[in-house]
């Protein structure tokens, strides 16, 4: 076999044939010169010169100024790896590459959005003012920073220090969750949707809570591209229970937009940087309930739907909420109420309809041990009882029932419709007012209920279940909702209060034709009502009925505006 010369060597004989032919070209050169000039002896002798005298001191030379040029060269790598080791120390800059935004860390410890251009100024001018020597190379270097922070400070590897951590727990505790553990969770739970480490379902049974995910959700997607909704939960919907968390949280007051717009958002970021650090420091939010979470409240209720299942959760609410009684029973939609007792004092999501709850109580009624009876046909869970069985909350259920049907007056009803109405009467109750008068009537009764345990969230749950055409402003306000007379007659005492402050007034007015702001007016009114033991109405209502009936002696009844009574009205 004839062995091939390999590549290498191939190119060095061409490289020494092409070098070969250099030399004698310029041989070749060279005497064609000494040739030319034959005749001028000057001329061949300063060729003479410049070769055997000129030249070696010209190639010396070169030799000399690529030796300085390399030498420089090395040491301004060397100064310039220095310097970007130094500046990459000494500032905290981060990239993220989903929404190509670039973050600093500043002396504040505070996490804050930076322009890529400020990043540059800040690298050319630390170069100009203290590194002279690396202004030939200031925009080589300042590329290679850019780099670097771009490949190796990702914002999400950010370590926090202290002070940022616990500031971000203090603007969080108690305002959004009641301790340090609940808080702690939750931030790792953000941290882990960051990661994008999990699928799984975090579950927040608070209504008043959702602005903030939501505006939370809003500005993590605007600096990370990250959207947290597709694993924070507000309803239930047949998910795996295995791949259920619960997180507890506070319910938050109107006052939270303020909070949230003075408080969190200038920390936002800050926020989401320590969910990151707390996901990546407790590698995720399971193994901190696991190894790291010191309150069994907290790895119990978040961990509620994975460790109990349905049947269970169901046997614990039976448990919870009734007890054997012979003789009495439960009807289906007493026992829809009571669940929806037992899921609000466990902080869970209601994860039954009411038909699968029902229908679960029946297919399972013998595990249950429930002595289950079907009014009709067996598959109609509606018409399903419990007998023999009853619950300390159903007495409360049965005196308001029996309350609003004696004494309230709901229009949404049809049936009540045609009850007689005056014009000047808009009928609507407060849910306070509500309470007060259910309150009076238990007082007056014979019953043992103890009025004072009930309160407006109660009335207000028990109105939404069994009441539900009725229609609630604000969790406040029963919209064409009145009571009777016989409990208590408002226009009435409106009437008996006007007719007694025109007598107190008169003679003041015709003497100086005053006029009275109705601001000032329902304040007389407030007085006289406490002084007579009266339920005080509402500043709404006294309002609409006062401009219903006395619109024209009334000088600006512009929304928002100061209501001014004229003279005329105190001599009507």
């Amino acid at each position: 076999m004839t062995n091939q010369p390999d590549a290498t060597t191939e190119n060095t004989i061409q490289y020494q044939h092409q070098g070969g032919d250099d030399i004698a070209e310029a041989v070749n050169m060279v005497t064609a010169l000494y040739n030319k000039y034959t005749n001028l002896p000057n001329v061949q002798q300063k060729l003479i010169h410049h070769i055997m005298d000129a030249l070696p001191t010209i190639l010396e030379n070169t030799v000399q100024q690529c030796k300085e040029r390399e030498e420089r060269k090395k040491s301004l790598e060397e100064k310039s790896d220095e310097f970007i080791e130094e500046f990459l120390a000494k500032t905290r800059y981060f990239y993220h590459s989903g929404t190509e935004l670039f973050f600093i860390y500043s002396d504040d410890k505070i996490y804050e959005v930076i322009k890529e251009d400020n990043i540059q100024h800040s690298i050319l001018t630390t170069i100009t003012a203290s590194h002279k020597d690396l202004l030939p190379w200031k925009y080589k270097i300042k590329i290679q920073i850019i780099k670097r922070i771009r490949e190796n400070n990702n914002i999400l590897k950010s370590i926090p220090e202290s002070e940022t951590i616990q500031n971000v727990i203090r603007l969080l505790t108690p305002a959004l969750f009641n301790n340090k553990d609940t808080v702690k969770y939750f931030l790792t739970v953000v941290g882990d949707i960051l990661h994008k480490k999990n699928s799984l379902h975090y579950f927040i049974n608070s209504k008043t809570f959702i602005p903030f995910i939501k505006e939370l959700n809003q500005e993590c997607y605007k600096y990370y591209g990250i959207n947290l909704l597709t694993h924070f939960k507000f309803k239930y919907y047949e998910h795996a229970n295995e791949d259920c968390r619960l997180v507890n949280v506070c319910e938050l007051s109107n006052a939270y937009d303020d909070y949230f717009k003075s408080h969190i958002i200038p920390h936002i970021i800050d926020l989401l940087c320590v969910a990151s650090h707390y996901s990546t420091r407790y590698v995720s939010a399971d193994s901190f309930l696991d190894k790291y979470c010191n309150d069994y409240s907290v790895i119990n209720h978040a961990l509620y739907l994975k460790n109990n299942t349905n049947l269970e959760i169901v046997a614990q609410f039976i448990h919870a909420t009734t007890e054997e009684c012979p003789g009495y029973n439960i009807t289906c939609k007493n026992m829809s109420y009571l669940w929806k007792i037992f899921i609000e004092e466990e902080n869970i999501p209601n994860i039954f309809f009411n038909h699968s709850l029902q229908q679960l109580l029946s297919t399972h009624c013998e595990k249950l041990n429930l002595d289950i009876d079907a009014l009709q046909l067996p598959h109609d869970v509606e018409k399903t009882i419990i007998k023999n069985r009853t619950s300390k909350h159903l007495p409360f259920v049965c005196s308001f029932m029996s309350f609003w049907n004696t004494y309230i007056v709901d229009l949404n009803n049809s049936e009540n419709q045609e009850e007689e109405e005056e014009e000047y009467e808009e009928y609507e109750l407060e849910l306070d007012e509500l309470l007060s008068l259910f309150n009076k009537s238990i007082k007056r009764s014979a019953t043992t209920l103890l009025h004072n345990n009930v309160s407006d969230k109660m009335l207000l749950g028990l109105i939404k279940h069994f009441y539900p055409d009725i229609i609630i402003e604000d969790d406040k306000y029963l919209i064409h909702v009145g009571c009777r007379s016989n409990i208590w007659n408002k226009r009435g005492e409106i009437e008996e209060f006007i007719k007694k402050y025109k007598e107190s007034k008169m003679e003041s007015v015709n003497a100086n034709a005053t006029s009275q702001s109705l601001y000032a007016i329902y304040q007389c009114y407030c007085k006289y009502a406490f002084d007579k033991e009266y339920n005080i109405i509402s500043k709404r209502w006294f309002e609409k009925y006062f401009i219903s009936v006395y619109n024209s002696y009334l000088i600006d009844t512009e929304i928002n505006a100061n209501i001014i009574v004229s003279p005329k009205w105190f001599i009507i």
